[in-house]
């Protein structure tokens, strides 16, 4: 192996073994906090800081309206469009997420068809979105949402991993 190779596979393996130990930290967190704000705030940080994205949110159905609401949320460089407490506009990919079960990753600029979201993402900065459903016995209760501002796009591999995250929390 070249220097070169040697150094991309070093990367690589540090990298799985950063997505373990967030697994890893995950699961001892569940155990030690039973309250469910700190958890899921002690959760995007360290989202945010494995996944190396811009922002991570927890949107949670309200119990007063028929929206999501962003429950928890790690985003320094939010311009405020963004905000723990603030409802998700209906008909939003969260609302679909939430909805369907199933993710959803890709460039904001897919997400035309949904003007709120589209302009909220857009509004933030974010070229790249993934949401996953959160569930737990075959009932969806909330979605983690990933962005980006900057390339590289959610991949099959990160999709693949934050669903098998997802399940954990």
């Amino acid at each position: 192996l070249s220097h070169q190779e040697s150094q991309a596979l070093q990367s690589q393996v540090q990298h799985e073994r950063d997505r373990l130990r967030l697994l890893l930290d995950l699961n001892n967190r569940v155990v030690s906090n039973l309250d469910l704000y700190q958890l899921l705030q002690a959760i995007t940080v360290s989202v945010r800081e494995v996944m190396q994205c811009d922002g991570v949110s927890v949107h949670l159905p309200d119990s007063d309206s028929d929206r999501m609401r962003v429950y928890a949320q790690d985003f320094p460089e939010s311009k405020g469009y963004l905000q723990e407490g603030s409802l998700i506009p209906e008909g939003s990919h969260s609302d679909r997420v939430f909805q369907t079960g199933k993710p959803w990753a890709g460039n904001t600029r897919e997400i035309v068809e949904s003007g709120p979201l589209h302009c909220l993402g857009e509004a933030e900065g974010f070229r790249f979105i993934c949401m996953m459903p959160l569930i737990s016995r075959n009932r969806v209760l909330g979605v983690l949402s990933l962005g980006r501002k900057e390339e590289p796009a959610f991949t099959q591999a990160d999709t693949y991993f934050l669903t098998q995250f997802a399940s954990q929390l």
